[in-house]
Parts: C-alpha cells; sequence; structure tokens
C-alpha cells in the first residue's frame, strides 16, 4: 500500500452545545493511507458521521489539525473548502438526496455546474459514470422511475463524476435489502481496488468486512482500530 495518507487527522475535537456541552469528537487522532478502504463503526451518538462530515469538510474542528490530500483544511477558506469538496471529495448517503425532478443523468451531472464543461461535455460524462456503476440504460429515469438500488447506483455516480481521491459514505447500503446492499459493496470494492480511498459509516459488521479496517468509535472516541485483511472480504 502507498506510504502516502488520504487522511491525517491529530486530535481533533468537536463540541456541540444543545443545551449540555455534547463532546461530538474527543481528541480523534486516525492516520488513512490514500487508496485504503476504511469501515466507521460504533453505537449511535458515537461520533461516526460528525467524524465523517469533519474528514468531508462539511464542518470544522474545535481543536486539532486535520490534512487531507496534504491540505490542512482548518487554513482552509469557505470558498476554498467549497472548492477542495467539489475536486477531491465524493459523497454518498443512506438518503441518496436524488433531485426528484431532473433525469438520472441531471442528477449526475449536478456537480459538474461548478466547472467549465460545456452541456454537451457533462451529459457525455455522466452517461460514462452511469454506465460505469452498472445503470447505463437508465439514464433518462427520473428517480421514482428506479429501484432502491438504482437510486443508489445514480447517487455513486453523482460523487463520482468529478473523479475524487476520497469517498466517503454514510450508512450506503441502510435503506437496501441485503442482496442489493451487497451489489453496492462490491462496487465500492471495486472502486477501491481501482485506487480510490474509501470510508463508510455503517452499522452493520457484514458490510464492514468489505473493508481493509474497521475504526471502532465509542463516546467521540476510537477505542479500536481492527486489521480485516487486504480486500477484507
Amino acid at each position: 500500500m502507498s506510504t502516502e495518507h488520504s487522511v491525517i487527522a491529530d486530535s481533533i475535537s468537536r463540541t456541540y452545545y444543545v443545551g449540555e456541552p455534547v463532546h461530538a469528537l474527543d481528541g480523534v487522532t486516525l492516520e488513512l493511507p490514500a487508496g485504503s478502504f476504511t469501515a466507521v463503526m460504533g453505537p449511535s451518538g458515537s461520533g461516526k458521521s460528525t467524524l465523517l462530515n469533519m474528514l468531508g469538510c462539511l464542518d470544522t474542528i474545535d481543536e486539532g489539525t486535520l490534512t487531507i490530500h496534504g491540505r490542512d483544511v482548518g487554513d482552509m477558506s469557505e470558498r476554498e473548502r467549497a472548492m477542495f469538496r467539489s475536486t477531491e471529495l465524493g459523497f454518498v448517503f443512506q438518503a441518496f438526496y436524488l433531485m426528484p425532478r431532473l433525469r438520472a443523468w441531471e442528477n449526475v451531472s449536478l456537480p459538474l455546474l461548478f466547472g467549465e464543461a460545456p452541456t454537451d461535455g457533462r451529459r457525455a460524462r455522466a452517461e460514462r459514470m452511469l454506465d460505469r456503476v452498472g445503470v447505463g440504460d437508465r439514464i433518462d429515469h427520473l428517480p421514482n422511475e428506479l429501484s432502491g438500488g438504482q437510486r443508489q447506483r445514480v447517487a455513486i455516480a453523482r460523487a463520482l463524476v468529478n473523479e475524487p481521491r476520497l469517498l466517503l459514505a454514510d450508512e450506503p447500503t441502510g435503506n437496501l435489502d441485503t442482496k442489493t446492499g451487497a451489489s453496492i459493496m462490491e462496487l465500492f470494492t471495486e472502486l477501491h481496488v481501482e485506487g480510490t480511498s474509501v470510508v463508510l459509516v455503517t452499522h452493520e459488521r457484514y458490510i464492514a468486512e468489505y473493508a481493509e479496517q474497521v475504526v471502532h468509535m465509542v463516546d467521540g472516541r476510537i477505542t479500536e482500530i481492527e486489521p480485516l485483511g487486504e480486500v477484507g472480504r
């Protein structure tokens, strides 16, 4: 595995104030090699999603330092973080978050609106990515014309259309049946093998076992980093 790191988190903390202070992250230190596949597990409220939001530059840390692909996230302006998210990071969520009135290729091309690609170029890139994730025959379908698994594949295509080096997924199989969830995880495995770094939050042990390692969290802290092997399954 490469000695380059996708992520270096050094004692990062995040506290929210909702009445009493909630220490969502409490001194988390973590290094993820480039091209690695990591699952994050823990009970509700353990800090899993907060950690993913930090890695995705969707929230800011209170203490510590966070470096992603050699960039100190804490030194970035809001504009720089937005540009970094659009070029370096991809996001996949449990709820898909597809625009209901847009066709599959239009949903996938949304991240390209921030670039300079012409409309024809955006459609071509979106269609290539939809084909890559196995729904190339659904490019003109609306989300309500797709199954849950197909909608998640469209969401993954959208996350990948800018060719991010780090893919972040929060419970991506949570709304899917076991068979469909397994097919989605096989796709994540392929992306990992091709060199994309993947960080995935899950409650399901069988999903976590697709990864190379499992980061266990409790009360905003990492309690164990469990190695699973080169492929994990």
